[in-house]
């Protein structure tokens, strides 16, 4: 009797994990499916951060498809939890299709906190995404996500990236800081 019951504990304790991790696949999934939706609804692309470096890397493989990689380092503002979508093209949801992303599926949350960087701890000095295109003129489609440091509120910024094949790597959009415009008038004096 002993025996049946441990059993059924053991069996039950199982069942419950099981159970919650498929749970936490679905959501993870769910998460993952909204970003894909973001980027299909947003509208406008940026070409740079100015609250990080952005840039791409492409490489052709042997069988004549091409590797690419998109960084995003060098961050000027804290960032916590972040997390990163690439589509190839506006094409709408589907399972069948998954597409690049980084930090969405993972267990471990990644920071970036310039000039910190503790890998051991989540700090990082960035991350990177990688796919493969049989045509290289696709364009791709990056959503960028981060919580400030109390993770109430999230941010994120869309870019639409173009590759090159005429060299190995694209130059980084420099993160850019902001400048102020004087009025016409003071511009002509000095």
């Amino acid at each position: 009797m002993k025996k049946i019951v441990l059993f059924l504990c053991g069996l039950l304790l199982i069942c419950g994990c099981s159970k919650s991790s498929e749970k936490y696949s679905e959501e993870k999934l769910a998460l993952y499916r909204s970003y894909y939706n973001a980027v299909l609804e947003n509208t406008t692309f940026e070409e740079y951060s100015r609250y990080f470096n952005l840039s791409s890397e492409v490489t052709q493989k042997d069988d004549g498809s091409w590797l690419y990689y998109i960084f995003v380092d060098t961050p000027q503002i804290a960032m916590y939890d972040v997390e990163m979508i690439v589509l190839e093209g506006l094409n709408d949801y589907s399972d069948a299709d998954m597409y690049p992303s980084f930090g969405i599926f993972d267990d471990t949350e990644y920071n970036m906190i310039p000039y910190q960087v503790n890998a051991e701890k989540g700090y990082v000095k960035g991350i990177v995404t990688s796919g493969d295109l049989q045509d290289i003129n696709q364009t791709l489609y990056v959503m960028v996500a981060w919580k400030d440091l109390t993770r109430l509120n999230q941010s994120r910024e869309f870019f639409e990236v173009r590759l090159k094949t005429d060299q190995n790597s694209n130059t980084p959009h420099e993160a850019e800081p902001e400048t102020t415009e004087l009025p016409d008038d003071e511009e002509a004096e000095g």
